[in-house]
């Protein structure tokens, strides 16, 4: 589903998430704009998500494969998370960012896969932007997703 998204490296890793966790892991970041058709651009990071319940169920297993370091918490209008920056043990490498959701309807199932909510991708677009964490990037993303729901 994502390999000609993403460098080869992190689809493995994706297969490895999405194996360990049953089919459940989000696919989130760009790469579900990609998917979604909002966004054309390459991407060269992975995100995913998990939800609340999906979390506890895996967590022992994610940590016997991964290294997780926890690194945000973030709450924020309907947006209320856990950020964990990743590591594949064998390799050392392949740094991913997983978000542990605890917010309602935050995918879509899209040919058999989770795929990360536009309408919550979009609000954390916005939260970004409103940080001060802006960039032209942002602002072309919020831009092009209110186009994509608008056009739902």
């Amino acid at each position: 589903m994502i390999k000609n998204l993403i460098e080869n490296s992190y689809n493995q890793i994706f297969n490895k998430l999405h194996e360990i966790t049953e089919g459940n892991v989000i696919i989130g970041g760009s790469i579900s704009l990609v998917i979604l058709g909002v966004l054309d651009r390459k991407c060269d990071d992975l995100d995913v998500v998990l939800t609340t319940d999906d979390w506890v169920k895996y967590k022992t297993i994610l940590e016997n494969n991964f290294r997780m370091i926890p690194t945000l918490q973030i709450k924020y209008k309907e947006l209320d998370y856990d950020v964990y920056t990743c590591f594949d043990k064998l390799t050392k490498m392949n740094e991913f960012h997983l978000f542990v959701n605890k917010a309602q309807e935050i995918y879509l199932d899209f040919n058999g896969f989770r795929v990360f909510n536009p309408k919550i991708h979009l609000i954390d677009k916005e939260m970004i932007a409103e940080s001060g964490q802006d960039s032209d990037k942002h602002y072309q993303d919020i831009s092009r997703i209110k186009k994509f729901l608008n056009d739902k």
